[in-house]
């Protein structure tokens, strides 16, 4: 099991250097839970065993976080950090037989003695750690929903303006609009299908509609309308393509749509 490893300094430093005597020269026996920790902790690198700070922010992990502590100036961030699942806080408090080891998660608050089963102590932490590796993949799964969709929107975001700079253009196709976005047709079709409720070809017909009728109505009313340059100007390579077209989006023809315009503008 794979996990990011949380200490404090004097910690860090004990298990480095693997000191095992007190200060008064006896020696000390390091703890089975603690020495499965050190050992387990995610590829068994230096920087996968952080040194806590009260100032700084937990490090997002894509990994379970364990946090190790002896003191009580964490617990406001530590209840945040717990509050997402991946985490798992041990506060190791206390002196000789009066030590206590306090698990807590997200779903988990339990408490042993310095003198309680090892086995059980050491198969709970094991428990926990399960858990908040299940936590730290559904957190992961959220993000790349989010990325995809951050993704996808700057994708629209790209076609749009491709839509708005080369509509005017008849080569302009879906296929070279695939391709100014990065993406396939079919890739594409699904993005806009999504967030613009129309496939591209749909979308890129509807600015042309649009540009044409704006074209129209700008036309000098002195002027003979010329559907042929109506046409080129929208991106239309065909004349009777662009009507045929402004007549099912319009619901008339592009003389009638003038001719309104103007008896309108009276």
């Amino acid at each position: 099991m794979k996990y990011i490893l949380y200490l404090e300094a004097s910690r860090l430093a004990e298990l480095e250097t693997h000191n095992t005597i007190e200060s008064n020269g006896s020696p000390k026996t390091m703890p089975t839970w603690l020495q499965w920790l050190w050992q387990h902790r995610h590829g068994g690198a230096r920087d996968c065993a952080q040194l806590l700070n009260p100032d700084a922010p937990l490090q997002n992990s894509v990994l379970p976080v364990v946090v190790l502590l002896e003191t009580n100036s964490l617990h406001d961030r530590l209840q945040d950090a717990m509050n997402q699942g991946h985490t798992l806080v041990m506060e190791w408090q206390g002196k000789g037989m009066a030590k206590t080891l306090r698990l807590r998660t997200k779903t988990l608050d339990k408490t042993w003695q310095d003198g309680s089963d090892q086995a059980d102590l050491l198969k709970s932490i094991r428990m926990a750690l399960r858990h908040c590796s299940q936590a730290t993949k559904s957190i992961k799964r959220q993000q790349r929903v989010l990325a995809s969709r951050l993704s996808e929107e700057q994708i629209v975001q790209k076609f749009c303006r491709s839509i708005d700079e080369h509509h005017a253009d008849t080569r302009c196709s879906i296929p070279h609009l695939a391709l100014l976005c990065g993406v396939s047709n079919v890739r594409l079709q699904q993005i806009c299908q999504q967030h613009l409720g129309q496939g591209p070809k749909a979308y890129l017909v509807q600015k042309r509609i649009q540009k044409a009728s704006e074209l129209i109505r700008n036309w000098p009313e002195n002027r003979r309308c010329i559907l042929s340059k109506i046409a080129e100007k929208a991106g239309f390579s065909s004349p009777s393509y662009f009507s045929s077209l402004f007549l099912t989006h319009m619901g008339q023809t592009p003389t009638e749509f003038r001719h309104q315009h103007l008896q309108n503008k009276d």
